[in-house]
């Protein structure tokens, strides 16, 4: 049996559940066919500043015989600090993953020395997790893999940045890749990327395009079930996290939302905006969402369990999903609103993979973050033919493709291949 060291600051219970669930439905479907895992991440006791437990409920389908090592951050906000000196790091330090990282990375080491490893997995971001990885190639000599969710040097985060953090970010991303022994990337534009950036990428069995995708099996008693609406309202509903002005923008389409209730007086009495598996949304939007007297129509869901998830889903008219800013593809929630096989989807984002397969299988409707005119026309358009008794409902044909059963055979499969390469 392979064993696999995986280096993931994100991992059940803490972070959301987009953070993390790609990494445990991969250990979920790859452990039964002859790998073992064993994940460094944080220590729920001890969590890196900032840090929420909002993903309990996957710990449920992590495989009882996968090891999780989970290391105190310095620093954490549940530690005391004994004196100025602690106090004043912790502050400096803020939200970075570098402190814990550099424990996590002793204890890898640790690890890699008493037991027999075969791989080391570096899931990102946080980019740290892609140097332990690394670091911890150079010392054991074992193959590196690193899976990329997000473009590094291409991010919004990375635009923010200064001149100098980001020219250290250009060179730490092209050492790191250049010690891989194969990426893998969850969209074609993030492949074609890193292909073109990166030459040695273009080997055979360096660079892989897995995606992220659905765990089908929870949705197939879903397509059995006649499509009806579920309530006497009209039910948007967004199953994302993180809603923030400079990443998840709720503005375009609470101003757009205005629109339609202007149009329509006696649609805010019959109309529920719901935030699932929210642990609220940024005070930054109190204001408008004052002014424009949304305040009874937005309802804030408590993180809930997979099954429980998955119903909630169902009684969906409309499913919001607004991506971040330069984000380059679809997240899994995306993936979840196609697989019930019901509500259309309005997205809101830049011209992305998310945005072309939403066109290609008729999903629903993109608009990017200064249509808020369009946005609003379309909670019109679905919205009146939900009163009409014509409601509007979406095909879940070619979800198959992105079973993450599949994909995880996919990922068993580089990780087979990179491990066989090495030893020749």
């Amino acid at each position: 049996m392979s064993q696999i060291l995986v280096i993931s600051r994100d991992f059940p219970p803490l972070g959301s559940p987009g953070a993390s669930i790609r990494l445990v439905k991969f250990i979920k479907y790859i452990t039964p066919l002859g790998w073992q895992f064993v994940v460094i991440t944080q220590d729920p006791a001890h969590p890196i500043p900032g840090q929420q437990p909002l993903c309990g409920f996957l710990l449920s389908e992590v495989p009882q015989d996968t090891r999780v090592e989970r290391i105190p951050a310095p620093f954490s906000p549940s530690q005391d600090h004994d004196n100025i000196f602690q106090h004043a790091i912790s502050k400096l330090a803020g939200n970075s993953s570098l402190p814990w990282g550099w424990r996590a990375f002793k204890k890898s080491f640790q690890i890699t020395k008493a037991h027999q490893i075969d791989l080391i997995y570096s899931v990102t971001p946080p980019f740290s997790n892609a140097l332990i990885g690394l670091l911890l190639k150079w010392l054991i000599r074992k193959p590196f893999v690193l899976d990329l969710k997000d473009d590094w040097v291409g991010s919004a985060l990375f635009q923010r940045k200064s001149a100098f953090r980001q020219k250290i970010d250009i060179l730490s991303e092209h050492i790191i890749i250049a010690g891989t022994d194969a990426v893998t990337t969850v969209t074609d534009e993030i492949f074609d990327t890193y292909y073109q950036r990166y030459r040695w990428l273009q080997n055979p069995g360096r660079l892989h395009l897995i995606p992220n995708g659905s765990d089908l099996e929870e949705f197939y008693p879903l397509w059995q079930r006649p499509r009806t609406p579920q309530t006497g309202r009209f039910v948007i509903l967004a199953a994302s996290y993180d809603f923030r002005k400079i990443y998840r923008d709720l503005t375009p389409f609470l101003l757009g939302l205005n629109i339609f209730l202007e149009r329509n007086s006696a649609a805010r009495e019959k109309i529920d905006l719901i935030f699932l598996a929210s642990t609220g949304i940024s005070k930054e939007y109190n204001t408008v969402i004052r002014d424009l007297g949304l305040q009874t129509i937005i309802h804030e869901v408590e993180p809930v369990d997979r099954k429980t998830l998955v119903e909630w889903l169902w009684i969906a008219d409309l499913f919001l999903l607004i991506l971040p800013r330069r984000n380059l593809g679809p997240s899994g929630t995306f993936y979840e609103y196609w697989a019930t096989g019901k509500a259309p989807i309005l997205l809101v984002s830049d011209n992305n993979a998310a945005s072309k397969l939403l066109e290609k299988y008729n999903l629903g409707k993109h608009c990017h973050f200064s249509e808020i005119d369009q946005i609003a026309s379309y909670i019109e358009a679905m919205y009146t033919a939900h009163q009409n008794g014509t409601p509007q409902w979406i095909s879940c044909d070619g979800i198959e493709a992105y079973d993450r059963k599949k994909l995880a055979q996919n990922m068993a499969d580089v990780f087979s291949y990179v491990i066989s390469r090495t030893k020749d």
